[in-house]
């Protein structure tokens, strides 16, 4: 009796436990579209600012994210244009239209040629 009491006891903090952690955060949607031509951005980084976060935009530039209740900053970022926060104070849908930049081009480097003897580099090599 005493162990179906103890047992009984645990169940019920935990899932009072797990209620009060659901409580804290709730969903924000939306979509980031580009100001310029108004098309939908896929693979827009959405992150909760000051925290780990994240969620990338679909193919229709939908997006989905959990956010803690307190007046949480949605931080949004994508490869050639300007970043944009907004602040997110109840459950919703927040459209976002992103300006494109032309200063963070730069931010990008790719570099496809060269040569390189093996015994100089300390990476992984593959060969096709």
């Amino acid at each position: 009796m005493k162990q179906l009491s103890r047992f009984l006891l645990c169940a019920l903090l935990t899932l009072s436990a797990t209620f009060s952690v659901h409580a804290q955060n709730f969903t924000v949607s939306g979509q980031v579209l580009s100001q310029t031509s108004n098309a939908p951005l896929e693979g827009v980084t959405v992150t909760v600012k000051g925290t780990n976060v994240t969620a990338l935009t679909d193919a229709k530039g939908n997006y989905s994210i959990s956010v803690p209740k307190g007046g949480a900053v949605l931080r949004m970022t994508y490869v050639g244009m300007v970043s944009q926060e907004i602040k997110v104070s109840s459950a919703g849908t927040q459209n976002v239209s992103l300006i494109t930049g032309n200063d963070s081009l730069d931010d990008v480097v790719v570099i496809g040629y060269g040569q390189q003897k093996k015994s100089l580099l300390t990476g992984a090599i593959s060969s096709v």
